[in-house]
């Protein structure tokens, strides 16, 4: 065998065996830090943004995802019988699951 000929086997067999549908697109999703920041972060906005996802037919296409980037949380710190992180209830009203 040339050397182009064992390199040319070698990828046959890569692709081969990462042809599992796996990874054909990005994670897809919406981010608030570049539309929201800080100022806008809110229950109210996050549940816009999530549903113009759906209204544009985002959702559709493989869009899955809302990230909170940042100032979600309390500003007074963690829950202080679990140590958890928690939302703004200025913000968040309803809390996380709604």
């Amino acid at each position: 065998f040339y050397p182009c000929q064992v390199t040319f086997l070698l990828l046959v067999v890569v692709v081969e065996a990462l042809d599992n549908g796996v990874g054909r697109l990005p994670p897809l999703g919406y981010n608030t830090w570049n539309d929201l920041g800080c100022r806008s972060m809110s229950e109210e906005n996050i549940k816009a943004a999530a549903e113009a996802l759906v209204q544009k037919g985002l959702r559709d296409k493989g869009y899955r995802y809302i990230n909170l980037d940042d100032c979600w949380q309390d500003p007074h710190g963690r829950d202080p019988e679990t140590g958890r992180l928690r939302a703004n209830p200025k913000n968040f009203p309803s809390g996380m699951p709604a």
